[in-house]
């Protein structure tokens, strides 16, 4: 986990929710990926594209997948890990994804949750021999009313629809 502020890029955040929703989906070099994202405010595509180059890096890759979407139904609510290699998640606002900490028991009264603005690595089912997945989920939106902007980039070879954030 990475802890940060968000400062600019939360007026970014608020300025996208003001609009009807959304869901974007690109993938190819982080470059070329923002770029496909489309019109989103200035401040918000320079911090996914730093995040995108950070995690192509850490992970060797040249492209990679990016979601950024406004959520507000009880989608993954239930306590998981993705079917990854490692998974990168922060939410731009709202609350943001519970995780449950190393080898607690699988109850949502274990769930800590992360930060607005800070920056999770999810080891996923994949990511490798005698590395435990990160067991998480979103927070139940449709239950606690409101809306929430979440980011999710995933590695090319693990990258699928409809995944959880």
């Amino acid at each position: 986990m990475e802890e940060r502020e968000l400062g600019a890029i939360a007026e970014a955040a608020a300025q996208v929710l003001s609009e009807d929703g959304g869901h974007w989906k690109a993938a190819g070099t982080p470059e070329a990926a923002v770029a496909a994202l489309g019109q989103i405010p200035a401040a918000l595509a320079d911090d996914i594209q730093m995040l995108a180059t950070r995690l192509a890096a850490l992970m060797q890759v040249d492209t990679v997948t990016i979601r950024l979407e406004v959520v507000s139904t009880n989608a993954c609510r239930k306590i998981h890990a993705d079917n990854t290699d490692l998974r990168l998640i922060t939410t731009y606002a709202g609350p943001g994804t519970q995780v449950l900490p190393p080898h607690s028991e699988v109850d949502p009264n274990n769930l800590w949750t992360m930060p607005t603005g800070w920056v999770g690595l999810f080891k996923g089912r994949a990511f490798g021999e005698g590395h435990e997945a990160c067991l998480h989920r979103s927070p139940p939106m449709g239950d606690m009313g409101g809306e929430r902007l979440v980011l999710v980039i995933d590695t090319p070879a693990f990258a699928r629809e409809g995944a959880c954030a």
